[in-house]
């Protein structure tokens, strides 16, 4: 019996990994596709049909997504009291990402090959924090993701995006059980990516920010120790309001506006006049 479970779930996790990166193929190569078919039709008329109708194939790629939600959905409920579930998952997705793209996972082209099967594998990332969670699937995930935007080149913004929304997806994931420990690998990865990548820094402020807002209005944390979080936060962003790179000068600026919001909605005084006359200059 355990061993036909084992099997059981080695299919699931395999079937799950094909079907969160199915998708359309690559939008000139599905124009070549439209050409091909166009002049099959115009030359064998009925004889020969061919579909005709752009992104015809529309349809079986929403079904597929619903199928893949629905599958995660249902992973924690029939594999209850399983360890490692969520990891095991993760791997298989990744280890299928990784037979489809070979090494060419850190320079491409957007909307390349790679590059859809990259989103379509962090939009399932972002469904996995969802799921019933341990800690130390947070942490191996977390540190995943942290490691795709600080140490690896070349991403698309668009990967780098939901990179950013799976951090802050997983720190409220739960009722906020690993905000903490999200919390603490990000801001180990700010400090070394402040001393030599500086690029990476916007990433970090999105990420802390919002953590730091959605704690202030949720209801699951302790008033004192999201307004500790707020300065805290509101520490690490204010002097990349002085930036050189136009990028991180410009979310830094735009971020603490947003959490010095909070902080007159709050009525913290002494907040307020430690950053009266910093919060006018910006």
């Amino acid at each position: 019996n355990l061993r036909k479970n084992l099997i059981h779930f080695d299919f699931f996790k395999e079937m799950l990994a094909f079907t969160s990166l199915y998708g359309s193929l690559h939008k000139k190569d599905h124009a070549q596709y439209m050409k091909a078919n166009q002049l099959i039709h115009n030359l064998g008329s009925s004889a020969i049909p061919a579909n005709l109708i752009e992104g015809s194939d529309h349809s079986v790629d929403s079904s597929m997504k619903i199928c893949t939600i629905k599958m995660l959905e249902n992973a924690s409920r029939i594999y209850q009291g399983r360890k490692g579930v969520v990891a095991e998952i993760i791997s298989a997705i990744m280890q299928h990402a990784s037979n489809l793209i070979g090494t060419r996972d850190q320079h491409y082209f957007e909307n390349s090959f790679t590059h859809l099967i990259l989103i379509r594998m962090h939009q399932v990332f972002l469904c996995i924090t969802k799921l019933p969670m341990e800690e130390e699937d947070v942490i191996w995930l977390a540190e995943i993701l942290l490691r795709r935007i600080s140490q690896e080149l070349g991403h698309q913004l668009s990967v780098r995006y939901l990179c950013e929304w799976t951090l802050v997806a997983l720190s409220i994931s739960n009722q906020n059980r690993f905000q903490t420990v999200v919390l603490q690998l990000a801001q180990e990865s700010f400090v070394q990516a402040s001393k030599g990548r500086i690029n990476c820094v916007p990433s970090y402020i999105v990420i802390l920010s919002h953590i730091a807002l959605i704690s202030v209005r949720g209801a699951y944390i302790d008033k004192g120790q999201s307004v500790k979080l707020l300065e805290n936060v509101i520490d690490l962003v204010s002097p990349w309001c002085m930036s050189q790179q136009f990028t991180t000068r410009l979310y830094s600026q735009i971020f603490f506006i947003r959490l010095y919001s909070q902080v007159e909605e709050l009525g913290l005084k002494h907040l307020k006049e430690k950053l009266h006359v910093f919060k006018k200059c910006v």
